[in-house]
């Protein structure tokens, strides 16, 4: 009978570690989680990867890429890979990047009524 109750003992305690343990990884993941909500973590992806699937991207991020193209007269720059492959257009009423140089462009994709995606650019930073 005291076996028992020992045993019994031991793997309540187990089980109760176990979901202390998980509720505590789950709290902090959140906590991380909610740090990148509020633009202290912005994500940084390569444009090749972005514009593979534009809709995939949501809210304030950066984008990694070379300057290939820009048209100071509709405000755009094209932002592409080295090798020019892939191109996004990129919306920014600032001083436009030099060309080919490489950047990141922080902002937000926005799908226009034609359905192509646009990335409205609001800072560069040089890389």
């Amino acid at each position: 009978m005291k076996k028992q109750i020992i045993i019994g003992t031991i793997v309540v305690t187990l089980v109760l570690a176990m979901i202390g343990i998980y509720f505590v990884k789950n709290i902090s993941e959140k906590t991380t989680s909610q740090q990148k909500n509020n633009n202290q973590a912005i994500k940084i992806v390569d444009v090749d990867v972005v514009v593979s699937a534009p809709d995939r991207y949501k809210g304030f991020l950066g984008v990694e890429g070379r300057v290939i193209k820009i048209d100071e007269a509709k405000s755009i720059f094209l932002l592409g890979c080295e090798d020019a492959c892939i191109i996004m257009p990129v919306e920014y009423k600032d001083q436009m990047p030099e060309p080919k140089s490489e950047i990141i462009v922080y902002g937000e994709i926005r799908e226009q009524e034609d359905g192509r995606y646009v990335f409205q650019g609001k800072e560069v930073k040089t890389r």
